[in-house]
């Protein structure tokens, strides 16, 4: 009869994961609900102001293949926490933006560092936490 190995401590635990990917969907996907209202503060269609929904879509879309690259050249968990802590400064862009091209484009910044930190976190969580009892292996 073996002994289980002890648990690996993890630095950075899935719940933690879960907290920063609602994060990360919610800089997404918030901004739905605000279309009407920008539509009316910058005077445009709201389909046109849709397009600050698309704009950072498009930026996850061409980031997103460069992510996991960075990620292994780097460090996993450094690129992560790099990425979310530099997340704040378009989200910061998004919130004070005057113009609805300078939302845009803090939009768009917002999404070429979502997939830094989705695959990151992702690929962090897989290597060094430990599996759950229930996982179907």
């Amino acid at each position: 009869m073996t002994a289980a190995p002890p648990p690996v401590p993890a630095r950075f635990g899935p719940l933690a994961g879960a907290a920063i990917g609602t994060l990360l969907l919610m800089n997404v996907y918030a901004p739905q609900a605000l279309l009407p209202l920008l539509a009316r503060e910058f005077g445009l269609s709201t389909a046109t102001v849709g397009t600050a929904i698309g704009s950072t879509t498009l930026a996850i879309a061409l980031a997103s293949p460069v992510a996991g690259l960075l990620a292994d050249a780097f460090g996993r968990r450094r690129v992560m926490l790099w990425a979310f802590a530099l997340l704040l400064l378009p989200c910061l862009g998004a919130v004070y933006a005057s113009s609805f091209t300078a939302l845009n484009v803090a939009r768009f910044a917002q999404g070429l560092l979502i997939p830094l930190v989705s695959v990151a976190i992702t690929a962090y969580l897989a290597e060094e936490t430990p599996p759950v009892p229930w996982a179907v292996t």
